[in-house]
Formats: structure tokens, C-alpha cells, sequence
């Protein structure tokens, strides 16, 4: 018997250790579904703070754009006031040009008018004494539409050269 009582033995302490592991395993099983639980509701509470970050983020970055998007208007309509502003400046720059040039033209054509009358009455002495009144007045206003006629000839010539000079190179200080 003590063959069989030791043999008892040996298996009541395997079953004890048996019973031992199946009480273990039991006690990890329930530990593994309590820590999963515990995770999850933590998942589920990051996941919460998350969601609401991404939230505030997004609020934040579409804010920040309506910012950036209001700057960029404003600067659109900076360039634009300084765009006008530079046009407003070119426009008057070409408008005294301009207005130099006609009295340029003015003062050409009045000192070509005064040549041409010099010379008409350098030109009417020599004709003599022989003419009358009449005719004498009839050759001066004949020399007078001549005159006329050669000043405004040149006056166009005049107006090409200067516009040539001003669309070529050398611009306004060409002249």
C-alpha cells in the first residue's frame, strides 16, 4: 500500500498544482478583461480629447486663414491704390510733356512765322518801286499764304522728328 499512497500522493500533488494553475489562469483571464477594459475606456478617452483637439485645431487653422485671406485683400488693394497712384504719376509726367511740347511747337512756329515775314519784307524792296499799292498788297498776302503754307509743312516735320525722338532711344532727353 505504500506503493499506492505514494502514488496518491504524487497525483494529489499534481492535481493540487493543477488546480493551482486552473485558479492562476482564471485569475490572469480576469485580470486580462479588467486591464482591456481599463484600456479601452482610456482609448476611448483619448480618442474623445483627440476628436476635441482636432477640433480646436481646425477652428484655429480656418481662422487663421480668414486672417490670412483678409491680409491678402488688403494687400491686393494696396497694390492697387499704389498701381493707380503710379499711373496717376505717369499720366502727369506725360501731361507736362505734352504741354512742353506744344509750347515747343508755339514757340517754333512763331519764330518760323517771324522768319518768314523778316524775309518776305527783305524780298519786297527788291520787287521795286514800279508796283502799285494794289499789287504790292496782293504779293505780300501771296507771300504771306506761301509763308503759311512752308511754316505749317514744317511744323509737321517738326512734330514727326520729336515724336521719332520720343519713341526711339533716347525718350524726352533725346530732345
Amino acid at each position: 500500500m505504500t506503493e499506492v499512497q505514494s502514488y496518491m500522493e504524487k497525483v494529489n500533488i499534481k492535481t493540487s498544482a493543477l488546480k493551482q494553475l486552473v485558479k492562476e489562469s482564471t485569475k490572469t483571464k480576469t485580470e486580462i478583461k479588467a486591464l482591456t477594459r481599463e484600456l479601452r475606456k482610456q482609448l476611448v478617452k483619448e480618442s474623445t480629447k483627440t476628436k476635441t483637439e482636432i477640433k480646436a485645431l481646425t477652428r484655429e487653422l480656418s481662422n487663421l486663414v480668414g486672417t490670412l485671406s483678409k491680409k491678402v485683400d488688403a494687400l491686393k488693394a494696396c497694390q492697387l491704390a499704389l498701381s493707380a497712384k503710379s499711373m496717376d504719376n505717369l499720366v502727369g509726367t506725360l501731361s507736362k510733356k505734352v504741354d512742353a511740347l506744344k509750347a515747343c511747337q508755339l514757340a517754333l512756329s512763331a519764330k518760323s512765322m517771324e522768319h518768314e515775314k523778316q524775309a518776305a519784307m527783305e524780298r519786297a524792296p527788291r520787287d521795286g518801286p514800279q508796283k502799285t499799292k494794289e499789287c504790292s498788297s496782293r504779293g505780300v498776302q501771296a507771300d504771306e499764304q506761301e509763308i503759311l503754307r512752308e511754316t505749317g509743312e514744317r511744323e509737321k516735320n517738326l512734330a514727326k522728328e520729336v515724336l521719332r525722338a520720343l519713341q526711339g532711344d533716347g525718350g524726352w532727353e533725346a530732345l
